[in-house]
């Protein structure tokens, strides 16, 4: 788990794609592993609102949303 998130938008009518947007994934102290997450990068739910992704850990009690 490293480098950021792609995510392609979509036009649902045609299936073409109208644009990809990186973002930095949120890393968090106590999800750091030294053997397989030594950052502590979280990656349990992605989501999408209009304009927004939305990272959610609620294990971690943390909301990431990015523009």
């Amino acid at each position: 788990m490293s480098g950021p998130a792609y995510i392609a938008t979509i036009e649902p009518l045609t299936g073409e794609v109208t644009g990809v947007a990186a973002a930095p994934l949120p890393e968090v102290a106590r999800r750091r592993s030294s053997e397989s997450n030594p950052s502590g990068t979280i990656v349990p739910g992605l989501g999408a609102i209009d304009d927004y992704l939305v990272i959610v850990d609620p294990e971690m009690n943390l909301l990431v949303i990015y523009q």
